[in-house]
């Protein structure tokens, strides 16, 4: 018996030896001389820094940008972090060792991924920081390396895809702004080879959302930087391949963005478009840029359609209203029906100039969904840059925040909504006369059903819902906070946007309640909400103009996205994706709490208790660790075999 316990402990630390030792191969950098250039720092840079959104007629959302801007203060001991206004943290000089403790996730995230710290590069390329700060950032870009090596550091933000893919385009530009400065880099060189090494590590690669755009493009910048190394053509050919498989992911073949915000959209298309930069300027792959040109440029003409001669993109999903640069606007007429779930009209009256009309018709259900608030089958109408409706804005994205948890209920959104229903299986909308002017959308959940019509007479935009099952559906309509109630019955309102009269009639009661909306982070203010309970309903919104029916152009050959095919074939390509560092995590604990359980209560069974039966143990205590931490064993299993075999392979 004290021979099998002895093979038995011996087993378990050489399977622990070559667990860890396969992920700190795996973490750690190792020494590399990393030749970058400031010429070539200073192209990319400027290169990235053409802007796409106009912040000047974005005054709403100034305190948003500063969440992600730091400034640091320093007095004779301590230093002092500053977001915006307000204070969020302050440590000690003499503390090298940073705990990292900050107010929300996107202050945590400024910090950690470095990204909060760009508005000094500036200032150290100019040689205009003082000796002391420096000093200071240097320590905490020190300390904040030392915790991402941490082997069971699970923090997304320390360690995820968006972390490492911003942390390595800061740590380039550093590595190059404090060239002229009496500092080592042997660290930073170590980091920024463990983050080349992890971005472009397919296993880690995050298809699903922005942020495998970021990875794609921080690669793309570490090529752009650095002098020819052996592993360059390795990493080309890793983002060539990854490029042309997202394409059809990212963006539809008309040209619409295939994510469910707005804000989103405008971050994928200028992120596609850094990219597109970033390849031409490598002229390695002249096919690629081409098709990517391409389809960018119809992505132009997308957001030419659905944003405003005066730049106001209407904010859906995750995202909040903002405007766009005059490149993307034009002052022409289209009716439209997108790939992505955007359907509706933008009508100038030609004769005099004015009335302007925009309708957009919204589901935006394009999975993974993940940046989709449920507004489906939303209502968007824009008269004169007056918006009569509108969305709530993300607030923030700290899920357990309670109104960060309204935002993501249907209670808080627009749209034709399932009563007491948590999420729609599906929804779509689409033009179905482009004559006479009728959409139709869907929304599904089961059995259950929701359609909505909408179509135009004069100045009547006529809406119509109905279910097959009327006592579990609602519509809702949020209100712009500066529209004036005038008057209000049961079955008509009457409204004041500006100084237009504007009129909401029913066929159904009519209730007002009340809602939130967020116009910037972590900012809200209460809003007018209507909810019609019984269907079918009949809607007629009334304007004090008519509206422009002719001399459309047509944008109306929507097919089917190639997303969903795509999805199902990343989702066996990349295994464990973005939640690799999430897995690993789990699995360590699981396994050193293994250790620790099977050889205390291997020690203290009887002698006559067999090997076999302590094996069978040993499973069903593993098997309940697992169902404590809700984790899937088996797989966590098959993927630390993954890893191992892949590493020795």
């Amino acid at each position: 018996m004290k021979k099998q316990k002895i093979i038995y402990i011996l087993l378990l630390i050489i399977i622990s030896v070559l667990h860890f030792t396969l992920l700190l191969n795996y973490f750690r950098g190792k020494d590399i001389d990393f030749l970058i250039s400031n010429d070539k720092i200073n192209q990319f840079s400027k290169i990235l820094n053409n802007s796409i959104i106009d912040y000047n007629k974005i005054k709403n959302l100034i305190s948003y940008n500063k969440a992600f801007h730091i400034d640091v203060s320093l007095s004779k001991d301590t230093a002092f972090f500053k977001f915006s206004e307000k204070l969020f943290y302050k440590t000690s000089l003499e503390n090298k060792d940073f705990e990292f403790v900050f107010d929300n996730n996107s202050h945590t995230a400024a910090t950690l991924t470095l990204t909060g710290f760009n508005n000094y590069l500036d200032s150290i390329f100019l040689g205009k920081l003082d000796e002391k700060k420096l000093n200071f950032i240097n320590n905490y870009i020190s300390s904040l390396i030392k915790k991402s090596n941490y082997i069971f550091n699970s923090n997304v933000h320390f360690v995820g895809d968006h972390a490492f893919a911003d942390r390595l385009v800061f740590l380039l530009k550093y590595k190059s702004a404090i060239k002229n400065y009496n500092l080592s880099t042997n660290e930073i060189d170590k980091h920024i080879y463990q983050l080349i090494n992890v971005v472009s590590n397919d296993d880690f690669f995050n298809y699903r959302t922005n942020h495998g755009l970021m990875q794609i493009k921080s690669i793309l910048i570490f090529l752009n930087s650095v002098a020819k190394t052996d592993d360059n053509e390795k990493y080309f050919s890793i983002i060539s391949e990854r490029i042309r498989g997202l394409i059809d992911y990212y963006l539809a073949e008309d040209g619409s963005v295939l994510e469910a915000a707005s804000g989103y959209h405008i971050f994928i298309y200028k992120t596609l478009s850094d990219i597109y930069l970033l390849l031409n300027k490598l002229k390695k792959d002249n096919d690629l840029t081409k098709i990517l040109k391409n389809r960018l440029d119809k992505t132009k003409k997308y957001f030419k359609i659905i944003s405003l001669k005066n730049g106001f993109r209407q904010g859906l999903g995750d995202s909040y209203n903002g405007y766009l640069v005059d490149s993307l606007t034009d002052n022409k007429s289209y009716i439209f029906n997108f790939i992505n779930n955007i359907a509706g009209i933008k009508s100038y009256n030609d004769t005099t100039g004015n009335n302007f009309f925009n309708l957009l018709f919204v589901s935006l259900y394009n999975s993974p969904n993940v940046h989709k608030l449920p507004e489906d089958l939303s209502v968007y109408i824009n008269m004169n840059n007056y918006p009569l409706f509108i969305n709530t804005g993300p607030y923030n994205y700290d899920h357990s925040d309670k109104f960060r948890k309204y935002f993501l209920s249907s209670k808080s959104q627009n749209g034709f909504h399932f009563l007491d229903i948590p999420k729609t299986d599906s929804s779509e909308v689409n033009l179905i006369n482009d004559k006479t002017l009728v959409f139709q959308g869907t929304n599904y959940y089961k059995n259950f059903k929701l359609n909505r019509s909408i179509s135009f007479d004069k100045n009547t935009i006529i809406i119509n819902d109905s279910s097959n099952n009327y006592n579990k559906s609602v519509s809702r309509f949020l209100l712009n906070k500066e529209i004036e109630i005038i008057s209000y019955n049961k079955k008509q309102i009457k409204l004041l946007l500006g100084s237009m009269p504007i009129e909401i009639n029913s066929n159904k009661n009519i209730s007002i309640d009340s809602s939130f909306v967020a116009d910037s982070f972590n900012s809200k203010y209460k809003v007018c909400k209507l909810e019609i309970f019984e269907h079918p309903a009949n809607i007629n919104i009334v304007l004090p103009f008519d509206i422009e029916l002719n001399n459309y152009n047509k944008i109306i050959n929507k097919t089917y996205s190639k997303r969903n095919s795509l999805y199902e074939n990343y989702l066996k390509k990349y295994i464990t994706a973005h939640v690799f560092y999430k897995r690993i995590y789990y699995l360590s604990i699981i396994i050193l709490i293994s250790i620790l359980i099977f050889s205390f209560v291997f020690y203290i069974v009887d002698d006559k208790f067999n090997l076999l039966k302590f094996i069978i143990i040993s499973i069903i205590v593993l098997y309940l660790i697992d169902i404590i931490i809700d984790f899937k064993i088996i797989f966590n299993l098959i993927s630390t075999l993954y890893f191992f075999i892949k590493s020795i392979i």
